[in-house]
């Protein structure tokens, strides 16, 4: 036989053994647990794990009507051919144990050596130091006590023999009973072993599941299915389950009156087309609300009429008109920093006539699909032109006002603290539109002020201050020609106006108050001088550069007659 047939053939003994004498180490964990609402268990939820290294291996379980569910999942942990070793753990006797029981191990040659305790969570609660030992079969005894001599709590545990070079753990189960003193055995182990079978190498080894909580057709309380990635699981545990109830949407129409404030929104809410719901002054509405950094809490599936955290659609006509002393408040239920709740959404079919005035809107966010096409924001009017005037309007997680396709006519209101006070924006065929934005106060907010794309909109006579990076940005292909004017764009951190030069044509930009100056008739570059900026006080100052150098043009004078006056308080509407 050729040196070239002679390494094949001993290569492929090699092989050969390696396949016949390798073995696949495995291990079946048991899972407890139970799956519940923040209120009630929910019975009938099916709960299956899917492991994340073999996606084709999936265990499951149904809860019970307590909502409680037991499954096992088989983890395969090593594969491997066998290898000579040094040392070998049986496993103990008795066991299950309840006083006291054996742990034999064997060496194959002399090894300083120790034995572990551990719990479930991997912590310590036993050693046994016994140092250097001949080659020759040992044990220890333990007593169910921890390092401080004090009983540990019935349960599973792990024993790990460990030497300079290698480790073997098994599994125990402790019962409970009478404490002992535990004794390592530094002789020859009890006759009770008649036969030492040789053990190979496992430790337990965290394998990443992903637990999917879905609904079956007997499911109660209904729930919003639920996914949990990344759950390692490496020894018998416990896993409990927190989902969401899924809420039914409601339809409101009619009257909520004070004598029913707070009025609780829990899920998704809507004024039907052809409906009305007043809200009289004084009424708080309060919307359930979620951490909207998890998507999972900000879902949207109207085919299914269910959301998970509150949310008011209008597709008939909402009018929500407080006064100056008894506003009506539209915020979270939450006093959590992230948690928010959907938005007030005007759809379509929206009356023109709905109206929300002397209100404070707050906290609330996005919801992503709404319609196939559209996004919502705090307060989104969807091919819908309504009247939104005199209210606070703060702290939205995205925009404050959305106007996409839009003549809403946005009026006297404060804007504050969302990434964009307003956005507008329309298809092609809408560029046409012009939704009005006037005698604003537009501040502090963590993007932009005002975001203005294809449609033609009128911004005039607004404070736009202190936003942290543009106090007005022009663009996304705005076609147009926006008519700004009268307005105060002053004090924004990284622009005043920014335009996309490659969309934008020269807009028409007058009679405004913007820091660093800009080209346009009648245009001012200086302090407008508010009474107390730093409170939120932007009335003009007597001796202001703002007062009387608006627009000359008679429509724009102020209501007294007089000619305009820059800023949210100019102009005929500027008395608010």
């Amino acid at each position: 036989m050729t040196l070239v047939l002679k390494q094949f053939a001993y290569y492929l003994v090699i092989l050969v053994f390696l396949i016949f004498h390798s073995k696949v180490y495995s291990q079946t964990l048991s899972v407890y647990g139970n799956v519940s609402t923040e209120s009630t268990a929910v019975s009938y939820a099916s709960v299956t794990f899917i492991n994340e290294d073999d996606t084709t291996k999936k265990y499951s379980a149904i809860t019970d009507t307590s909502g409680n569910y037991r499954l096992d999942v088989i983890t395969v942990v090593k594969k491997e051919p066998i290898i000579p070793q040094t040392i070998g753990l049986a496993q103990n006797y008795p066991n299950p144990f309840s006083t006291e029981t054996e742990i034999p191990y064997k060496l194959n040659k002399q090894l300083d050596v120790s034995i572990k305790i551990y719990n479930i969570l991997g912590e310590e609660v036993k050693t046994f130091r016994i140092g250097l030992q001949t080659n020759g079969i040992y044990g220890v005894r333990w007593d169910g006590t921890n390092n401080f001599g004090n009983k540990v709590s019935p349960g599973i545990y792990f024993y790990q023999m460990q030497t300079s070079n290698e480790t073997i753990v098994k599994k125990l189960v402790f019962t409970g009973g009478s404490p002992q003193m535990a004794m390592p055995v530094t002789g020859k182990i009890s006759s009770f072993i008649k036969v030492f079978k040789k053990e190979e190498m496992i430790q337990p080894i965290s394998v990443p599941y992903t637990i999917q909580i879905i609904n079956t057709d007997s499911t109660s309380p209904r729930i919003l299915n639920k996914e949990f990635n990344n759950v390692t699981i490496q020894s018998d545990t416990t896993l409990n389950f927190i989902v969401q109830k899924k809420e039914v949407y409601q339809d409101l129409f009619g009257s909520i009156t004070k004598d029913e404030s707070p009025f609780y929104i829990n899920g998704a809410a809507r004024v039907p087309q052809g409906k009305t719901l007043f809200i009289e002054p004084g009424v708080t509405i309060l919307f359930n609300s979620g951490d909207v950094d998890d998507m999972s809490n900000c879902d949207f599936d109207w085919s299914d009429s269910t959301i998970s955290i509150g949310f008011l659609r209008v597709d008939g006509k909402l009018i929500a008109e407080g006064t100056k002393s008894d506003s009506i408040i539209f915020t979270k239920n939450s006093k959590q920093e992230n948690h928010y709740w959907g938005c007030i959404y005007f759809s379509e079919t929206a009356d023109s006539n709905s109206i929300i005035s002397f209100s404070k809107v707050e906290y609330a966010s996005l919801i992503y699909e709404i319609e196939s096409r559209i996004i919502g924001e705090g307060i989104t009017c969807w091919f819908s032109s309504i009247i939104i005037k005199n209210s606070l309007i703060q702290n939205f997680k995205e925009f404050g006002i959305c106007l996409q396709n839009s003549e809403t006519l946005v009026e006297n209101n404060i804007i504050r603290g969302c990434i964009t006070g307003i956005d507008t924006w329309a298809f092609d065929q809408f560029d046409y539109l012009h939704p009005v934005i006037i005698n604003n106060i537009i501040i502090k907010n963590t993007h932009n002020g005002v975001t203005i794309g294809k449609p033609q909109t009128i911004l005039e006579n607004n404070v736009i201050c202190f936003n942290k990076n543009a106090g007005l940005f022009l663009g996304f292909e705005l076609l147009g020609r926006a008519k700004i004017a009268n307005n105060i764009i002053y004090g924004n951190k990284n622009y005043q106006v920014k335009i996309d030069s490659f969309y934008v044509r020269d807009p028409d930009i007058t009679y405004s108050n913007i820091e660093a100056g800009w080209t346009g008739e009648g245009n001012i570059d200086r302090d407008p001088k508010f009474v107390d900026p730093a409170n939120e006080n932007f009335h003009l100052l007597f001796d202001s550069p703002c007062i009387d150098t608006g627009s000359p043009l008679s429509k724009y004078n102020d209501h007294d007659g007089s000619r305009n006056d820059m800023g949210a308080y100019g102009g005929p509407y500027g008395d608010w």
